[in-house]
């Protein structure tokens, strides 16, 4: 598969690093809310800070978003795994009655890869400046799946997530 490596089942996760989220979040899993935008921006501005050069502007902001993301709903609970339920339903984890004896695994979605699209055309339909956040986690086999989301940038330049379903 070559560059899309990612897309592929595997028994042992991909992921090649654990950040240490303390320094930038602490613990709300007791709180009533999560500022999500206030950690999104921050971690985006820590990792836009120690690579001023060498990577993307665009892609380390979004992967700072997502990266932030997904470990808070880790943390709450919130985490969507598809692989765990028979339908499509977007239900977070800690509402699937064996939430407290899932492996860690099923709750956390590992982000792997994001990758530009400048221009693709699916069928007569034309896209552009589309980004693949390729996360992996764990199904009910044991097998670490892939999770896929799509993202472009509207007219404020922010990120905004493309829902293939609701």
């Amino acid at each position: 598969m070559g560059q899309f490596d990612s897309l592929s089942k595997t028994s042992s996760s991909k992921r090649k690093y654990s950040p240490n989220y303390a320094n930038f979040y602490k613990k709300g899993r007791f709180a009533t809310s999560v500022d999500y935008d206030y950690f999104e921006n921050l971690y985006s501005l820590v990792l836009l800070d120690n690579n001023k050069k060498k990577y993307n502007q665009d892609l380390l902001s979004l992967w700072g978003k997502l990266d932030i993301r997904s470990y808070i709903d880790y943390d709450l609970g919130n985490t969507i795994n598809l692989y765990l339920v028979d339908s499509s339903k977007r239900i977070p984890v800690n509402q699937l009655s064996d939430y407290n004896f899932m492996p860690e695994e099923t709750r956390r979605l590992n982000l792997l890869d994001i990758k530009y699209i400048k221009h693709l055309k699916l069928q007569n339909i034309k896209f552009k400046d589309l980004y693949l956040a390729t996360y992996e986690i764990l199904d009910m086999n044991n097998n670490f799946r892939p999770y896929v989301l799509l993202f472009t940038k509207n007219d404020n330049d922010d990120f905004i997530e493309i829902r293939l379903w609701i």
